[in-house]
């Protein structure tokens, strides 16, 4: 007999670990849960949620509640699953939905826990110089993401690791540690989390996501990273924007040796990046060698403003 689980997710991360529940015979998706449909920047139509998408095109039921109201309580119960299962979802479950199942409510976590609570887990772990992150499988309670444990898995971020390159190996890790958990329904014991070791992250705001150039130049590289590909990392000059990609520090001692008509560098509070992508806004990501085919004179004018002091 399959396992019935309602699934409550948004983003394109949820989806995944949707996709593969979807795809396990020894699973049956009752329904899924997921935010509204928001409007497009325009106004003129509604966007669905990745979730959304996948089980419309799938037939599963969909519910996009903005609070759990006595009928839509109701509504589950007469679903009656096993397992609510929650990745992403962006609405706090109150206390007589987690009774519903029978085999409880768990929450799939891109993070450590107690480590990186809260909204935006992978962009802060790279950013903060994090050498590890995982997948935390926990059963829900009232706080957010503050309940015990049943499974941690880790995944290391290596230097120039990329919020892409991160996110893609915990997708993976998610499904794997979900086929873990699920698997003959074997029992995991609870691990209460440290409480006191909690860190929390919060969602990137838009003003997080421009290069400061006090900082230093690893902390800027690890900003790069963890938005990269998108939003993208950037600084203004003449009032537009550039994004800068694919970034590598280079120490003081060492910045003599490099030639600076050919490299793209920029000098920080300490040390210096070279850039090996730039974006300008409205335009595609380049190299700099197809940049400086394209936008000669910009290229010139950015070395200008950030060179010109490099010995």
């Amino acid at each position: 007999m399959s396992l019935k689980i309602v699934f409550m997710g948004t983003p394109e991360f949820a989806k995944e670990l949707l996709e593969h529940l979807y795809k396990k015979q020894k699973y049956t998706i009752k329904a899924v849960y997921t935010q509204p449909p928001k409007k497009s920047h325009r106004g003129q139509q509604l966007n669905l949620s990745p979730v959304h998408k996948f089980a419309q095109e799938k037939k599963i039921d969909v519910f996009c509640p903005t609070k759990f109201s006595n009928e839509e309580i109701d509504i589950l119960k007469k679903i009656d699953p096993d397992v609510i299962l929650v990745a992403a979802y962006g609405l706090i479950l109150p206390g007589e939905i987690l009774k519903i199942p029978g085999c409880g409510s768990v929450n799939v976590h891109a993070s450590l826990l107690p480590k990186w609570r809260g909204a935006a887990p992978i962009q802060r772990s790279i950013m903060n110089g994090d050498e590890k992150t995982g997948i935390s499988i926990m059963k829900i309670v009232d706080q957010l993401d503050a309940g015990p444990t049943y499974l941690q898995s880790e995944v290391k971020i290596r230097r120039n690791d990329t919020y892409e390159n991160v996110y893609n190996s915990l997708v993976e890790l998610g499904k794997s540690s979900l086929d873990i958990y699920f698997a003959e329904h074997k029992p995991f014991l609870p691990m209460p989390q440290d409480h006191k070791l909690a860190t929390y992250a919060k969602k990137i705001e838009k003003k997080e996501t421009q290069i400061n150039f006090e900082d230093s130049a690893f902390i800027a590289h690890k900003k790069i990273c963890a938005f990269s590909p998108k939003p993208g990392a950037w600084f203004l000059l003449n009032s537009y924007k550039y994004k800068i990609f694919d970034t590598e520090v280079i120490k003081e001692e060492k910045i003599n040796s490099l030639n600076k008509s050919k490299n793209l560098i920029f000098p920080f509070k300490e040390d210096y990046l070279i850039a090996k992508k730039i974006q300008k806004e409205g335009k595609n990501i380049m190299s700099i060698e197809d940049f400086e085919k394209g936008y000669s004179r910009e290229l010139e004018i950015i070395r200008n403003k950030f060179s010109k002091n490099i010995n």
